[in-house]
């Protein structure tokens, strides 16, 4: 006849549960303090939209010389002028700079990559950056609320801003539109995810293509595009950009951060707990790393428990 068993030999899979669920729980409704290093691949994108602002004002000052040395040619380099006066018209719209964010992924990787997204274009917001964001075709919907969420909840760090002036969201295209876009963006999308022609909206009179653009951002789940964007927007056209990408495939980029290719890259929830941390704004990516944290402990506990178990039984001949 078997032994009675114990009281926790009845319940240790309720308590087991109860303690993940707490564990679960508990960061969810309760501010942990969880104090996080900023790694230099996740300071290399926060620092280039810091300096946005900055940047902005460097490029208009360095076509202003242009423009000055084009009219002091003899004889003078009209069309050069003509040029170098409307791209100056179009910098001067955006004082504070343009960032391209596409949101290049699904929602089965939106747990990763959601909340490096929603920090990002909260920094372009708060130093007041305009925001210009395509998509992935099954990502539209969720890239639309990621950026209406940060356009209104501002949490006090900015004015609340407006779709069509302060950003505009053009959605998903088929084709090469990745190549169009260095010719001619208006052309390559031809509306917003709203239907209005981009040649309407006010904000897309200072973005042509890529020239106007200070830095771009590629957040994916999939693996074979963020070279491609490179190939492009770096390689072909010296824009500088930004990877956010899903931890299992991060170590893939990183040759890329120390060719400077990309001047930083966001790995998985990790990177996007750094990207909240270095922007003084805690928020999803915190708690979810924070979850982590307890669960782990947890099961590290709990491993030990039942080896420590384990072994007393075997001593005392149980």
């Amino acid at each position: 006849m078997a032994g009675k068993r114990t009281w926790w030999g009845r319940r240790y899979r309720v308590v087991i549960y109860g303690l993940l669920a707490a564990a679960v729980l508990v960061p969810a409704f309760f501010t942990v303090p969880l104090r996080m290093n900023v790694a230099a691949s996740t300071r290399g994108v926060f620092d280039f939209i810091d300096d946005l602002p900055a940047k902005r004002a460097a490029a208009i000052n360095a076509r202003e010389a242009a423009l000055a040395a084009a009219r002091a040619a003899v004889p003078p380099d009209t069309a050069a002028v003509a040029r170098i006066e409307q791209h100056l018209a179009r910098l001067r719209m955006h004082t504070n700079g343009v960032i391209l964010v596409d949101f290049n992924f699904s929602p089965d990787v939106a747990a990763e990559l959601e909340p490096m997204s929603e920090a990002i274009v909260r920094h372009a917001f708060e130093r007041g950056a305009s925001v210009l964001g395509t998509s992935y075709s099954l990502g539209s919907p969720l890239a639309k609320a990621i950026l209406e969420r940060a356009a209104q909840d501002t949490r006090g760090r900015y004015a609340v801003k407006r779709n069509q002036r302060d950003f505009v969201f053009m959605g998903y295209r088929p084709g090469n539109v990745i190549i169009q876009m260095g010719q001619d963006i208006a052309g390559a999308f031809g509306t917003d995810y709203g239907g209005t022609p981009l040649k309407d909206i006010p904000f897309m009179h200072g973005v042509k293509n890529y020239d106007d653009i200070d830095y771009v951002i590629e957040l994916t789940g999939f693996v074979n595009l963020p070279e491609y964007w490179i190939s492009v927007v770096n390689n072909k056209y010296g824009r500088q950009m930004g990877l956010g990408v899903t931890a299992v495939s991060a170590g893939d980029f990183f040759p890329y951060v120390q060719s400077r290719q990309i001047t930083g890259l966001l790995a998985g929830l990790r990177g996007a707990a750094e990207y909240e941390t270095a922007l003084g704004q805690p928020s999803m990516a915190v708690k979810m790393m924070v979850t982590q944290l307890f669960v782990h402990l947890l099961a590290i506990a709990l491993i030990a428990a039942g080896n420590i178990e384990f072994i007393a039984r075997r001593f005392h001949g149980a």
